[in-house]
């Protein structure tokens, strides 16, 4: 059968497309491949947020002013006696000592310095944080928690894996354990 080239009939466009499909199929299925043996990045574990260094503010310590002594003049016998000096309202202060600053103690409440302890409540302070059944990087994912979620704590912290985990409980009541990088004292 002859025809004209501007007449293609519908097998000619099946013998061009029919490749292209497959070799695109092909690519598709290598791409897959790769994906696999490689690993998905979306499911590897998220690298610990970037922490704040907690600075405290210390008040240095008030100066003490010391009053030299002065002379008085003694009408008495017409020389010059020293007075002592005014007294300070400081108490058991060297007056030759030098100022120096002190940290102040920690408070006994662990809430009000940012500890995380037994029954305390925390928050989350990221999305997507895993609470797993497990303190482990392997313990099965329980559930996944959004940003500031008050949770408390129902344990003493446990070490696995480079973190520092601490077991939890939701609002909702699940239990789990949490990563310390990823849960703050709640204000």
């Amino acid at each position: 059968m002859s025809y004209q080239p501007e007449e293609r009939y519908w097998a000619d466009y099946l013998r061009i497309a029919l490749p292209i499909v497959g070799l695109l199929l092909l690519v598709g299925l290598f791409w897959y491949w790769a994906a696999q043996f490689i690993g998905d990045p979306a499911s590897t574990e998220p690298s610990p947020p970037a922490t704040q260094a907690n600075v405290a503010v210390i008040n240095a310590a008030t100066p003490t002013v010391v009053v030299a002594p002065t002379a008085v003049i003694n009408a008495e016998q017409g020389t010059l006696a020293p007075t002592a000096p005014a007294s300070t309202d400081t108490p058991g202060v060297d007056p030759t000592a030098a100022p120096t600053t002190q940290v102040e103690p920690p408070a006994d409440d662990p809430q009000a310095t940012g500890q995380i302890t037994n029954g305390s409540t925390v928050v989350t302070n990221d999305d997507g944080v895993n609470l797993r059944d497990a303190p482990s990087v392997t313990g099965a994912v329980v559930d996944v928690l959004s940003m500031d979620i008050q949770l408390t704590v129902t344990g003493e912290m446990t070490q696995a894996d480079n973190y520092d985990w601490w077991p939890v409980r939701t609002p909702g009541g699940q239990e789990g354990y949490v990563a310390a990088d990823f849960i703050a004292p709640a204000p």
